[in-house]
């Protein structure tokens, strides 16, 4: 309920391995704002699905917030684009095969 609510994600965390903290809030249709740790720069295409500033940089940060709160349209074309990344790579739907798939070749 609270992403779903949310006017912008704001992910700045140092580290984040691959970011389904991110997946998450494309799927309740939420812009992000991300430090480019490893995960966000590996999902996210900066302008695109998302914002992606430097790691550590709080002003770089809110400067990207403050343009999202500026420009609705950027805001809700990068929720939209979110959205249809999750829906095209990370539903239910299509991950679960991929780990049954995963657990059936581990296990032999």
């Amino acid at each position: 309920a609270l992403l779903a609510a949310a006017d912008v994600f704001i992910c700045s965390s140092r580290h984040e391995p691959f970011g389904n903290i991110l997946i998450e809030a494309w799927m309740y249709g939420a812009p992000i704002v991300a430090a480019a740790s490893e995960g966000p720069s590996s999902l996210i295409e900066d302008g695109v699905t998302g914002l992606l500033v430097p790691v550590d940089d709080g002003s770089a940060m809110a400067k990207a917030v403050a343009r999202l709160a500026g420009e609705q349209n950027l805001a809700t074309g990068l929720a939209a684009a979110g959205r249809r990344q999750y829906e095209g790579h990370y539903t239910k739907e299509i991950i679960l095969p991929k780990y049954l798939n995963l657990f059936e070749r581990l296990t032999g």
